[in-house]
């Protein structure tokens, strides 16, 4: 049978792992909230990045690299599993316990693992939920005072169709740009 490496690759293969889940799952909520911010609050692209997108960015990074090396590898949690093909968050053998076997690797469960691990991903969805909310919320209500100001006001129909064309259009070319 072949070597598949040892104690200290399975540690850096699951701490990578980790790290770059965890990053990209930070960047996925800078990205709502730069839309929220550009979309809803009109907010200036140079705006958000000088004061928004690197102090984000710096806390992301930290809390992504220091979080699984404080708590996985403290712990001895990241260890091979029948389950992934990477090394994850794992006792080995499989449900072990220090008590019945004392060369068991993270036999103490998976301690303050498990409570981040639910914190972090209903931080995310409720992150996802309430700038998505607000972005539909805010056209929502641009359309509605579209339509009033276009039954109101009549003559103004050309100027109003222009600007909200003219709206859509600069909202675009910023979401494209960021998409690149």
């Amino acid at each position: 049978m072949p070597s598949y490496g040892n104690i200290a690759t399975c540690e850096a293969q699951g701490l990578i792992y980790m790290m770059g889940n965890g990053l990209a799952f930070c960047m996925n909520g800078i990205l709502n909230i730069y839309y929220l911010c550009t979309l809803r609050y009109n907010m200036p692209e140079k705006t958000f990045r000088c004061y928004l997108e690197i102090p984000l960015f710096i806390v992301s990074l930290v809390t992504s690299i220091t979080v699984p090396s404080a708590t996985l590898l403290k712990q001895e949690l990241l260890n091979p599993s029948p389950t992934a093909p990477f090394c994850v968050p794992n006792t080995y053998p499989l449900d072990c316990t220090k008590a019945d076997n004392p060369e068991c690797r993270g036999g103490g469960g998976r301690g303050a693992f498990g409570p981040l691990f639910y914190f972090t991903i209903t931080f995310g969805f409720l992150t996802l939920m309430i700038t998505m909310s607000l972005i539909v919320h805010s056209f929502y209500r641009n359309a509605l005072s579209l339509r009033k100001a276009l039954k109101d006001k009549p003559s103004q129909e050309i100027d109003a169709k222009y600007e909200a064309v003219k709206r859509a259009q600069e909202t675009s070319s910023i979401v494209g740009r960021q998409a690149l």
